[in-house]
Parts: C-alpha cells; sequence; structure tokens
C-alpha cells in the first residue's frame, strides 16, 4: 500500500511504501529500476536533492530520514529522529 506521494525526477519515480521499501519506476515505462529495503514502512514522500543525485525520505516505520543515491538507490546516511516521520523533509 502506498501513501506517499511519487516524485518524478529525470525519467524516473520514486515513492515509498508501506511493505518497507523504496522504490524507483521507470516513467515511460513504469519498470522497476530498483527496489531498497526502507528499515520499515514509508508514509512520506521523498524530496529531491539540490543536485539531483540524491533524495530524501521520512522512514516512519524506522522513526528516521535517510538519503538515498537516485541512480542506484545505495543509502548514503540515516539519520534516527526517535518518533514517527510522517511529513516530507524540505
Amino acid at each position: 500500500m502506498v501513501w506517499s506521494s511519487p516524485l518524478l525526477l529525470d525519467e524516473r519515480v520514486y515513492l515509498g511504501s508501506r511493505d518497507g521499501h523504496l522504490y524507483a519506476l521507470d516513467a515511460q515505462s513504469g519498470e522497476k529500476v530498483f527496489v531498497v529495503p526502507a528499515g520499515g514502512y514509508v508514509d512520506s514522500t521523498a524530496q529531491r536533492s539540490r543536485s539531483g543525485r540524491a533524495f530524501f525520505i521520512g522512514l516512519s516505520g524506522a522513526k528516521s530520514v535517510a538519503a538515498f543515491d537516485t541512480s542506484t538507490g545505495d543509502r548514503l546516511w540515516t539519520t534516527r529522529l526517535g518518533g514517527l516521520v510522517d511529513s516530507t523533509p524540505r
């Protein structure tokens, strides 16, 4: 189940899901580019970095905010906040 809004960036759609994963989809075909574990359910919408090489997202179930590489889905960093994260990073 998806509660968040998708982020469209450079022909890819990024979104989190209540299944505990982050998805990158090809904007034209809808094919999965990558699927990565989020460490818990995700209700917030991803926000792009200024460079466009990363996206930030609140990981609701993991009570943290994290940055992921837009090309590979690799986690760049995570900051644990100690409470639910249901809003979009800005």
